[in-house]
């Protein structure tokens, strides 16, 4: 497996120290958002076992390994990259967090004899070609009257201003790559719907637009344009002439001090009835 794609897969962009960035950036603008999302789900509740499928490097899960620490609680984390898990031990260790457990495993096919308290992922679902499969693997992970948590992008929000041809011909080829792997970059809006459907009960959505005003938060979608080159170009969505041009207008949008960027993030969580297969 590549540092750089993750090869014979769906996902586009890079995994390990090439990722670091993108997902340090992520979890800056998002982070605040997620935490005050699971923070309800974890108040003064003992020995909880939390399930984070597709973790990348860990920033979540370390985080949730903190709070859950006090009250004897554990995260256990699957990642399909041992690049991006690697990274995740050495934060534990360096951290010395020693409740967070980083497992090699496929959100699309893995199973547990043990049920969790909580199951939760952020950003895979738009990943995945089998996004509902992925659900319905996490309800069977857990407990009766425990609850699922789930976060994902939703790509048609990118917004910005101005908003020039360059930008919305980057937003246009993010979907075509969707399109070519199968994938819903816009799945995110359709996280809610998939678990009414499963019968989760307690339904709570939110969704959340913030807006990037520093230069490194414009930054974002240059990085997840650039982590991807390789795939958009190989799937001939565009010339590498044409591309490192938007690359290149990216970039300079996000040093662009007059300039804003914006996009959207769907949260939904419920509590799983008993059923006897999901």
């Amino acid at each position: 497996m590549s540092e750089q794609i993750v090869k014979n897969s769906t996902y586009a962009l890079a995994t390990g120290k090439s990722a670091s960035a993108r997902l340090n950036l992520i979890n800056k603008i998002y982070g605040k958002a997620s935490r005050s999302f699971l923070t309800s789900t974890l108040k003064n509740k003992n020995k909880l076992r939390i399930l984070s499928v597709g973790c990348g490097n860990g920033n979540m899960e370390l985080w949730l390994a903190k709070k859950l620490k006090k009250h004897n609680g554990i995260v256990v984390a699957i990642d399909k990259s041992e690049e991006q898990l690697h990274l995740a031990r050495q934060k534990a260790e360096w951290q010395k967090i020693f409740n967070a457990f980083f497992l090699k495993g496929d959100g699309m096919d893995f199973s547990f004899s043990e049920k969790f308290d909580v199951v939760y992922t952020r950003f895979l679902l738009v990943h995945v070609t089998n996004p509902t499969r992925v659900i319905s693997n996490m309800l069977d992970a857990l407990k009766s009257g425990g609850t699922i948590i789930c976060e994902d992008m939703v790509g048609s929000s990118i917004m910005g201003y101005p908003y020039t041809d360059a930008l919305r011909e980057a937003v246009a080829l993010v979907a075509n790559l969707g399109k070519y792997y199968g994938l819903d970059y816009d799945f995110g809006l359709k996280i809610y719907t998939t678990l009414f459907h499963y019968h989760v009960q307690n339904l709570q959505v939110q969704y959340t637009q913030p807006t990037f005003f520093t230069p490194k938060e414009k930054n974002l979608l240059f990085l997840s344009l650039q982590e991807s080159q390789q795939s958009y170009l190989k799937a001939g969505l565009i010339s590498l002439e044409r591309l490192s041009y938007l690359l290149d207008t990216l970039k300079k949008l996000a040093q662009d001090e007059a300039s804003l960027v914006t996009w959207g993030v769907v949260q939904v969580k419920g509590t799983k009835i008993e059923k006897n297969h999901y």
